[in-house]
């Protein structure tokens, strides 16, 4: 069974990441964006190393020992700062719940207490249709919105612009962002996401997949860039890849409303 959420992925589609968790030790699969066991963002460790490693090597030359030392322990304090902010709430859930437990996403996102929630989110994204010329507009000039709240038009970026992948509903109650995605014509996608800095971020245990009859959670994280479109980073924890893609905000017109709306 197919497990590409986003299309085939090219050689300059793969996201980069550390295998070996700084946070928890584990070693994960090559490629793996999210951390398996505690949800630390492997892609941002391996940015913040490799600017580290850079550092020390330019400044590779013959000093006193004591130098050394102390130029070291002020590498190592940034890096224990930008750690820090990158995955504070990541630690907290940590420390909390020390080991990995299993996890039963259809239980909690299809048939738990938040499942009238998105089943309501799917039936209003049914409801509506855009066509082909209004999705890449959506892609292209995303609709200038302060509300989370809304309806999206999925996409990846290729060689020539943003293509079309999907559609996806958004609720913001309270400080949870509840979502929903339609990608091709198989994958349903579910989700709850927190606030982190200029981030949301869906951790493991809060969001899913569903494609026939398998279930399965997946992880991702979305920032808001300038032009208007939110740079989304996701995996699934069927496959060792991370997927990227875009998210613009479109304008539902009246024409595209079923009754009642």
């Amino acid at each position: 069974m197919s497990n590409d959420l986003f299309g085939s992925q090219g050689p300059g589609d793969r996201l980069y990441a550390d295998a070996v968790c700084a946070q928890c030790g584990t070693v994960n699969p090559e490629s793996t964006l999210i951390c398996k066991t505690c949800g630390n963002n492997l892609r941002d460790q391996r940015t913040i190393r490799l600017a580290a490693d850079a550092e020390l090597t330019a400044q590779a030359k013959p000093v006193e020992r004591r130098r050394v030392v102390l130029g070291l322990l002020t590498v190592l304090g940034i890096l224990l700062v930008l750690w820090m902010v990158f995955n504070v709430d990541t630690l907290a859930n940590w420390l909390v719940n020390s080991q990995q437990t299993a996890i039963n996403i259809q239980g909690t996102l299809w048939k738990g207490k938040d499942s009238a929630i998105f089943n309501q989110l799917l039936d209003d994204l049914d409801a509506v249709e855009f066509s082909a010329a209004e999705s890449r507009a959506a892609l292209a000039n995303p609709t200038a919105s302060e509300s989370m709240d809304g309806f999206y038009v999925l996409g990846v970026n290729g060689p020539l612009g943003s293509r079309p992948v999907g559609s996806a509903n958004a609720l913001l109650q309270e400080e949870t962002l509840y979502f929903v995605a339609r990608v091709g014509e198989t994958v349903e996608i579910r989700g709850k996401a927190q606030q982190q800095g200029s981030s949301w971020t869906a951790s493991w245990e809060s969001a899913g997949a569903q494609q026939g009859e398998l279930y399965y959670s997946v992880a991702g994280i979305g920032v808001l860039k300038p032009e208007g479109y939110w740079e989304c980073f996701g995996q699934a924890e069927i496959s060792e890849d991370g997927y990227e893609f875009i998210a613009g905000k479109i304008s539902v017109s009246p024409s595209l409303s079923t009754e009642g709306e």
